[in-house]
């Protein structure tokens, strides 16, 4: 099956009070994701071809390791059809991403579980000489939907890709070239990242090129490029890149 994801949708479910009480006793938080593969056609991707949901639950510590998380939500979506190395590397972030930013919310400090939709929309290619036509019929304009995060993959212009500052992990002496507000800024983006690439989940060894994002998270240079020709979100905290 020749397949490709276009489109996933990201939703916070928020559990009734009977659901809460079910985990109120457990000395751990934990998510619950809940992963829906829509399968539309490439001729006109209101026509359903299939479907299906799974649903698992995971301490939050779990989901949020750099170990576990991927291989976790790796586990969820390589049966969609869509090559592993692109899951790896533009779905999965933007899904932890998003995990983070729920588990922060001062508002769910005081949950025991945090639920979240993960919907991911898969174009499965069917062959038909009006294919080209179709797909420049207005079918890609989808309905906003307040509640909803959607991980739209826009890149970032090149421009802004360039101007990321750049230098070896380990050189002191490029970070105190730096004014001292942005040198404290970079330290926190540096603290964040804990010490390894959130993209490729590799340590950072002195020497390698890095290159810091406006927000100041850090990533290998070669990972962010590479990130930004698909997405122009930060794969951490979801800073908007110029597009």
């Amino acid at each position: 099956m020749a397949a490709s994801i276009y489109r996933i949708k990201l939703r916070e479910v928020t559990n009734n009070l009977e659901v809460q009480q079910h985990y109120s006793h457990i000395p751990y938080d934990f998510f619950n994701i809940v992963v829906g593969i829509r399968f539309v056609s490439s001729l006109n991707r209101e026509t359903m071809l299939g479907s299906f949901n799974e649903s698992v639950t995971y301490c939050r510590d779990t989901i949020l390791s750099d170990k576990d998380g991927p291989n976790i939500l790796l586990s969820l979506l390589e049966r969609t059809g869509a090559p592993l190395g692109y899951i790896r590397t533009f779905i999965i972030p933007g899904i932890l991403s998003y995990a983070r930013q729920l588990h922060s919310n001062p508002l769910n400090f005081a949950r025991k579980l945090i639920s979240f939709e993960v919907e991911v929309f898969i174009k499965v290619l069917v062959d038909n000489f009006d294919d080209e036509a179709d797909e420049s019929n207005g079918n890609d304009n989808d309905d906003g939907d307040g509640d909803e995060d959607t991980l739209n993959f826009k890149p970032a212009t090149c421009l802004s890709v360039q101007a990321l500052r750049r230098y070896k992990w380990g050189d002191d002496e490029e970070q105190y070239r730096l004014p001292l507000k942005k040198r404290r800024r970079l330290r926190e983006g540096l603290n964040s990242t804990n010490k390894e690439c959130a993209i490729c989940l590799d340590e950072f060894s002195e020497g390698d090129e890095v290159a810091s994002m406006p927000c100041t998270h850090v990533f290998h240079d070669g990972c962010i490029i590479k990130w930004l020709k698909t997405s122009h979100l930060c794969p951490l905290c979801r800073f908007q890149m110029p597009t």
